[in-house]
């Protein structure tokens, strides 16, 4: 389950492993619980880069668990056809669209 690196030169691989630290280890052993109804209520946004999102939306249809959560109405989605790590490998094209995202869609 390696995150993809694509766009990503070596000058930002290196600023990456910089900045990196590493996950801490309940973030795999204690489950995350929100309760409702903020937990349904809250807007929700997806900027899929990894995946595209033509992609995303049929493995939403299909109940794929990853993706399982995403059927709600509370979702809005946007593309970034990038890797996994679009802070690193289009920076600027990120910004531009989470100062894009409709207030609605950004709570």
């Amino acid at each position: 389950m390696g995150a993809s690196l694509e766009g990503l030169g070596q000058d930002e691989r290196d600023r990456m492993r910089a900045r990196a630290a590493a996950q801490p280890f309940r973030t795999w052993t204690q489950p995350l619980s929100l309760g409702k109804p903020a937990r349904q209520a809250l807007p929700k946004l997806l900027i899929t880069c990894s995946f595209p999102l033509a992609q995303v939306r049929e493995m939403i249809a299909a109940g794929h668990p990853w993706f399982a959560e995403l059927a709600g109405p509370q979702w809005s989605f946007l593309e970034l056809p990038t890797g996994h790590w679009p802070m690193f490998s289009v920076p600027g094209p990120l910004a531009s669209l989470l100062l894009d995202v409709p207030s609605e869609a950004a709570g």
